[in-house]
């Protein structure tokens, strides 16, 4: 978004808002339908808490179809999702970041109303290729949800550079790691280049 008036700062606070507004609009439906790839800048980079990233625009839509795919491959093991997302920060103590806390709640098909175990939401997990680090005593286990916090880095024009995934709940469990090694039908993982942290 660029404004008609008001200078650099002024299309940042725009964009920015834009940014939040989009967000919060997409993220309920992200396992279900492509978010608006507007709001990030072409050379977006995606990273998780352990290190591992990847960048480009290309691959980080090819990220949230696998998302979308893994969601399907859920369905078809009986797995509902459900996803809730609250904007962290409402005050922007920090206008170059934006934080968001979200939550995806499993439920059973026609139980909606009992999410799954945490043993259960394991089972899925590693059904999914998500596999447990052999380092770590496990997933550490809470309500048998995913859960975990987002923060995207604004550039100078208010677009988003930079995408952090935090996973809380399970702690154990490294996303990008997990889905370098994803091989999802009809999806070309391959141009889904994952770099490892450095040794």
């Amino acid at each position: 978004v660029n404004g008609a008036s008001g200078g650099p700062e002024h299309d940042f606070d725009l964009n920015r808002g834009l940014a939040i507004d989009t967000l919060l609009k997409d993220y309920p439906y992200l396992l279900q339908s492509p978010p608006d790839f507007e709001i990030f800048r072409k050379e977006i980079v995606l990273q998780d808490a352990q290190g591992f990233s990847i960048s480009g625009l290309a691959a980080y839509q090819l990220f949230f179809a696998i998302l979308r795919r893994l969601a399907q491959t859920a369905s078809g093991l009986g797995v509902q999702p459900n996803v809730n997302v609250m904007l962290m920060d409402k005050y922007a103590s920090d206008k170059g970041k934006i934080r968001l806390r979200w939550k995806i709640e499993l439920f059973q098909k026609g139980r909606t109303a009992t999410p799954l175990s945490d043993n259960e939401r394991d089972a899925m997990l590693d059904k999914l290729g998500f596999k447990k680090p052999a380092t770590q005593d496990g997933f550490s286990s809470g309500n048998g949800i995913l859960e975990g916090i987002s923060v995207y880095r604004l550039d100078a024009k208010g677009m988003i550079s930079t995408h952090t995934i935090e996973v809380t709940e399970p702690t154990a469990l490294a996303p990008l790691q997990a889905l370098q090694f994803e091989r999802v039908a009809s999806l070309s993982v391959a141009s889904f280049a994952c770099t490892s942290p450095q040794r």
